[in-house]
């Protein structure tokens, strides 16, 4: 796969991506993670725990996904491209060590080297060990458009892919199913975060059937309780189902915070606007909310393993261990 180099930098630099998956509710979303390049495979690798698998769920359900690599923030790179990349997803089942998890520690670690302290192994060891328990996600692109600059409010430059045998069957028609009635206080919660986060993404489906995210300047109409929305023209928008998100990171990939706002999207005689109907924060939990996110997730991790049926693999926590001492001296 020959990619400019600006997308093979962003492919490689860049600390997180919104990833588009279409929810169980009919309408597509968009979270940040870390997603890992492999060249030799030309596929990427997101994984997530089971105490978090709903990302998992997503795509194993509905295999056409999307990584909208948006945030330059910690890469080091003077000439950022916004790239968009929409292609099929297969999850594997859960593991905890293997070659692809042999090279994703290591390579996470020495981007967070915040989660390589002894406080942290300790944390995560005995309050969150479903962390080490992985759902793995490859995505192999099939349409990936780029935009010099970050500015997505004009027409895409397209990556050129070789056709790909053995492609997966498109999944059957999206059921999005009935709306949520407008929320009030998911519209003040939104209204207050647009102005404490970077330029929001909105996410949508294609008729494709791939998810699609941009960055998506959005003003709250107070009056109308809506957000009036500046989507650009090359988005394949139609009035449904919609999402909006934001989120931020320092350079080390700490302190994260975002959020994310699901709703439905509508035109009107000015333009496009969206109406939320639910709101969350996708921020870590503060102190005090802290023992119920580590039961919530336990909870979480132990109805996938009950759903599995089988003992989960043990963990390699010498190999962890190592990963984080070679990350911690490689700094």
């Amino acid at each position: 796969m020959e990619l400019p180099a600006n997308v093979a930098e962003a492919f490689t630099q860049f600390r997180s991506a919104e990833f588009g998956t279409l929810a169980r509710d009919g309408v597509a979303v968009a979270v940040p993670l870390s997603p890992l390049w492999q060249p030799a495979t030309e596929r990427f690798l997101v994984t997530t725990g089971i105490g978090l698998p709903y990302k998992a769920y997503h795509a194993r359900r509905w295999p056409r996904v999307s990584l909208l690599l948006s945030n330059p923030t910690g890469s080091g790179m003077r000439d950022s491209a916004a790239v968009l990349v929409q292609g099929d997803a297969t999850v594997s089942d859960l593991t905890t060590w293997d070659d692809d998890l042999a090279e994703f520690w290591p390579w996470l670690f020495a981007r967070q080297p915040a989660s390589t302290t002894a406080a942290a192994g300790l944390f995560y060891r005995h309050g969150l060990p479903w962390y080490y328990q992985r759902l793995k996600i490859h995505i192999v692109p099939e349409r990936v458009r780029y935009w010099p600059g970050l500015d997505m409010a004009g027409a895409p430059q397209e990556v050129i892919l070789p056709a790909r045998a053995g492609a997966p069957a498109a999944p059957g028609p999206a059921s999005p199913g009935p709306a949520a009635p407008a929320d009030t206080a998911a519209f003040d919660r939104l209204a207050r975060a647009i102005g404490r986060f970077p330029v929001p993404r909105l996410t949508v489906l294609e008729a494709s059937g791939y998810p699609a995210s941009t960055l998506c300047p959005a003003v709250p109409d107070s009056g109308d309780r809506v957000l009036r929305l500046d989507v650009p023209g090359w988005l394949g928008a139609s009035a449904g189902p919609a999402s909006l998100m934001s989120h931020r990171h320092d350079e080390k990939l700490w302190n994260l915070a975002g959020f994310l706002a699901r709703g439905v999207l509508q035109a009107d005689d000015t333009g496009w606007l969206f109406r939320p109907t639910a709101y969350v924060t996708l921020s870590g939990p503060k102190p005090a909310e802290l023992l119920g996110f580590v039961r919530g997730s336990r909870r979480a991790a132990r109805a996938h393993l009950q759903r599995r049926q089988t003992p989960p693999p043990p963990t390699p926590w010498h190999k962890l261990a190592a990963a984080r001492k070679k990350a911690r001296h490689s700094a």
